[in-house]
Order: C-alpha cells, then sequence, then structure tokens
C-alpha cells in the first residue's frame, strides 16, 4: 500500500511539474513568445483595419497615433497604437505588450509589424529608436522589440 502510495505520489509530482514548466514556458501570457502566439491574429485583424481606414486616428493632425479598439486591449497593452502608415506596401505598426511605468523611463517593449520584412529606420519610426529589433523565428513581419537594455545582455 505504501509503495502504491508513493508512486502514485511521485507521478502526480512529475506531472504538476511538467504542467508548470510547461505553462511558464509555452502558455504564460506573460512570456513574450506565448502572448505573440495567442495575440498574432488579433494584431494581424489590427494591422488589417489600419490598412483599411477602419480604425481612426488620435487627433486632427497626426499620422502616427491610433485608438487601440477595446477589443484588442490584450493585443495592445496601451489606449494608443504607434504607428506609421506610409502606404498599403510600407507601413509598421507597434504593439506594445507590456505596461510601462507611470514614472520614470518609459519601458518599450512589444512586437513590431512591418510590411516590408525590415525594420524601419529611425526616421521612419522615432518613437522606436531606442529599441533593438529581434526577429522572430519563423515570421516574415514580424520582430520583439525592446529599449530594455537587460533584456540583450
Amino acid at each position: 500500500m505504501k509503495k502504491r502510495t508513493a508512486i502514485i505520489l511521485s507521478i502526480l509530482s512529475i506531472f504538476v511539474i511538467v504542467s508548470l514548466f510547461l505553462y511558464g514556458v509555452y502558455l504564460n501570457p506573460n512570456n513574450e513568445t506565448a502572448n505573440f502566439k495567442l495575440y498574432k491574429e488579433d494584431r494581424e485583424e489590427v494591422v488589417r483595419m489600419l490598412n483599411e481606414g477602419e480604425i481612426k486616428k488620435e487627433g486632427e493632425g497626426g499620422f502616427a497615433f491610433y485608438h487601440t479598439p477595446p477589443q484588442f486591449s490584450k493585443a495592445n497593452v496601451d489606449d494608443i497604437l504607434h504607428a506609421r502608415m506610409y502606404s498599403e506596401e510600407r507601413h509598421f505598426v507597434f504593439f506594445q505588450w507590456v505596461d510601462s511605468p507611470v514614472f520614470g523611463p518609459g519601458l518599450i517593449e512589444g512586437f513590431l509589424y512591418t510590411s516590408t520584412g525590415e525594420p524601419p529606420t529611425n526616421r521612419e519610426f522615432s518613437y522606436l529608436d531606442s529599441c533593438h529589433f529581434e526577429k522572430i523565428e519563423g515570421e516574415e513581419n514580424w520582430y520583439f522589440a525592446s529599449n530594455n537594455t537587460g533584456y540583450y545582455d
């Protein structure tokens, strides 16, 4: 009886450890890889909506700030969507995936969609001029962008 209980406890322990590992690596929305995969379709829908003019600009004069539609608040945690829509062939959309600190230097960390497959120049997207871009493996038009210098050390 003690042997059977020990075996059952061992199996349950292994199951819990494997489950926690999988959650931490693949399913946790606070992990950038999991977050990217979880909300990729929503982000691509936002890009489509921007291209078709379905998302309104913030204010009259700007060309860079758009309102994040409420149904996509998990795809972009910021109320404002940072986008540069030069043409249907050349545009960039940045999706903030972590909340920025209220005080101090703002943390810029998220996913950049680029229609060209290349990151923008500083002139094209000055909001991201302090960011490092890392191509997301297996994705033609997506980059991870961050100004968190500790992330790349």
